[in-house]
């Protein structure tokens, strides 16, 4: 455990990742597009691949479906009968 996400501790995230991948393993870190791991350029071990998903990709970010639902049903305009109206289940 880290004390904070910082740009700094990225490498040592790295190289403890790495530290645990077998021996003639190949480890593969799935990393989004966070600042701290874009920023920085850090050192990627010999035995480690980094794979940045697509900018927006809902199957591997599923908080990203419970958006889509809030802005469908509630975040969304509507327009109601009365001022005191509640709004229509989805």
């Amino acid at each position: 455990m880290l004390p904070r996400a910082k740009i700094q501790m990225m490498p040592l995230h790295l190289e403890e990742i790495s530290r645990i991948v077998a021996v003639n393993a190949r480890g593969v870190v799935l990393m989004d597009r966070a600042g701290r791991h874009k920023t920085g350029n850090p050192k990627v071990p010999k035995n480690l691949t980094i794979i940045p998903p697509p900018s927006y990709d809902p199957e591997l970010n599923p908080v990203e479906n419970i958006w889509l639902h809030l802005r469908q049903t509630w975040l969304s305009n509507c327009v109601s009968a009365a001022y005191d109206a509640k709004r229509p289940p989805a």
